[in-house]
């Protein structure tokens, strides 16, 4: 401040108003906008500082249910051997998914292939209506002449022989086993059950397969048979091994019996296992095609006694 009264500043304003004048335009501009936020700015409060609130728990994340693993469907394997039941060592397990290729593997067997169908029939049965086609425990027990038969299961896709699992030419999977991807690949079919009836804790065993596999149309079932009857008759009258878990059997195939739209086709034991017959029938009925095993002492022709039983069970027209 000046000493002489008349050189000093009458207020604080002009006290302020000469000192910005005094700044340069960079300057002032910095000191307006301090003046400005000091002006807004909140002084600080007194006294010791509020804590914060504790924040409630938090859920835990959510986690979907884990998802129950699917069991293998064993039903081609029983009928395969038998073994599991009278020599006590694995079935051909058949782990794979409908369609499922295993990374790595090449199958050398031969799928059906059916061409186009000549007509549009309209399918006569459903998927959902193949339960109505098979036979009651009490039924087997008759065509079979035993008792004690009972279901263990029911399977709604193909299978394939699991890994360590391999027969000495697969072009005869299909003659000796029903219900196999690589045999139903590429056909045209649409939908399958299968049932696997057995006399359980029995030496020698008595398992029988029965069931149906779906197709769009009647010319696609009767082409299918028609296509594993020259697969069958070409394993006809050979033996063939297969190996389980390091475990081998073999089996004779006799002659196929019968033409399409019905085919069956016998096997003896000739290693591995004794005292069981089986035999392979499938038969194309409307836009179905039965499929049925019977692996049991003494087995003649009873798988075609059931496709018989079965057939004549498919809704009239």
């Amino acid at each position: 401040m000046a000493k002489a009264p008349d050189e000093r500043y009458t207020t604080a304003g002009d006290l302020a108003r000469a000192a910005r004048q005094a700044l340069s335009a960079a300057d002032q501009e910095r000191a307006a906008a301090m003046l400005a936020h000091s002006q807004h700015a909140a002084p600080p409060p007194s006294g010791p500082m509020p804590q914060p609130l504790p924040l409630p728990p938090q859920p835990p994340a959510w986690r979907p249910p884990p998802t129950a693993k699917r069991k293998p469907w064993l039903i081609a394997g029983a009928v395969l051997t038998v073994v599991a039941v009278v020599a006590g060592t694995g079935i051909w397990l058949a782990a794979g998914k409908v369609g499922d290729e295993r990374p790595g593997s090449q199958s050398t067997a031969t799928t059906t292939s059916v061409a186009p169908a000549t007509t549009t029939a309209t399918p006569k049965l459903t998927t959902a209506q193949l339960d109505s086609l098979l036979l009651s425990p009490e039924q087997i027990n008759t065509i079979v002449g035993a008792t004690g038969f009972v279901v263990d299961h029911n399977a709604t896709e193909m299978t394939d022989p699991g890994p360590g699992n391999t027969l000495s030419d697969e072009q005869c999977l299909g003659a000796l086993i029903g219900f196999q991807t690589r045999t139903y690949k590429s056909s045209g079919y649409t939908g399958m059950l299968a049932q696997l009836v057995e006399k359980p804790h029995t030496n020698p065993g008595y398992i029988v397969v029965q069931g149906g596999v779906i197709f769009a149309s009647a010319d696609q079932a009767r082409g299918f048979v028609a296509a594993q009857a020259a697969q069958w008759r070409n394993c006809a009258g050979r033996i063939v091994t297969q190996t389980n878990s390091g475990k081998t059997l073999q089996w004779a195939f006799r002659e196929v019996t019968g033409d399409p739209p019905t085919i069956s086709l016998q096997r003896d034991p000739v290693s591995g296992v004794k005292d069981v017959a089986c035999q392979h029938t499938i038969s194309a009925v409307s836009n179905v095609v039965l499929d049925v095993n019977v692996c049991a002492p003494q087995t003649t022709d009873q798988a075609s006694q059931i496709a018989a039983a079965m057939a004549a069970k498919m809704p009239k027209q």
